[in-house]
């Protein structure tokens, strides 16, 4: 007599049942993955949000120095809620890791934030909390003002603030062994978080002094981050000729 374990049919049902239990062990594993990397995903998202409000109200609090006269509260309040939106943003896509090698925008975004440091400082450093105010009465504002005009030496403040802004968050990210991205995102991504700095300094100025200011910066940001790069690559070529 033929045993159960040479019934064709009962190794059939033995069989669906291993591909049963493994189809279900795989969904479950799927499962646990999606709602670990869910509940991290989420906090990410969350530290992100609390660090770009705090890094938004501390900037609005640093540029918006001095212009208690100038600017309306509502006026600050909306500057403080977008300049928090675009670090959030900035923050989330280094938490991330948003990119890829073509487009590193987690990188490019860890440079901006590093430039955001930057321009700070500078602003702390300024004698002056109205840089504008402070750039006029100085020998090179003063000369530029006088050779071409107001407008001009207002978009040479703006030059001068993103170069170093640039070439200081590109030189330290190098210093510190970052993988720097390209000029374009680098210098865009910086460009579109420390905008806001000059928006705030240029509340209660004329829209001609703005688009001055921002015309500067904007290619200030390209000058100085790729300079940056720059004197990186020849620094490289030096090493390794000697």
């Amino acid at each position: 007599m033929i045993g159960d374990e040479g019934d064709p049919r009962k190794s059939l049902r033995a069989s669906e049942a291993v591909r049963e239990g493994v189809r279900l062990g795989i969904r479950d594993a799927l499962a646990r993955d999606v709602d670990r990397t869910s509940g991290r995903t989420i906090r990410r998202l969350a530290v992100a949000g609390a660090l770009g409000l705090i890094s938004a109200s501390m900037a609005v609090a640093l540029f918006a120095r001095g212009s208690d006269d100038r600017a309306q509260p509502l006026q600050l309040a909306l500057c403080a809620a977008a300049w928090s939106g675009v670090l959030v943003v900035a923050y989330a896509f280094i938490l991330l890791r948003v990119g890829s090698r073509r487009w590193p925008v987690a990188q490019a975004s860890a440079v901006a934030l590093l430039g955001l440091a930057v321009a700070s400082a500078v602003g702390i450093a300024c004698p002056h909390p109205q840089m504008l105010d402070w750039w006029i009465g100085s020998p090179v504002g003063s000369f530029a003002e006088g050779r071409l005009g107001f407008e001009a030496s207002t978009l040479c403040l703006g030059l001068c603030f993103a170069i170093i802004a640039g070439a200081g968050a590109s030189l330290v990210a190098s210093l510190a062994s970052w993988a720097v991205p390209g000029v374009l995102l680098s210098s865009a991504l910086l460009f579109v978080l420390v905008w806001p700095a000059v928006a705030v300094q240029s509340l209660g100025s004329s829209w001609t002094t703005l688009i001055s200011w921002t015309t500067g910066f904007a290619v200030g940001c390209w000058v100085g981050v790729g300079a940056a790069r720059g004197v990186r690559r020849g620094l490289q070529i030096l090493h390794r000729a000697w």
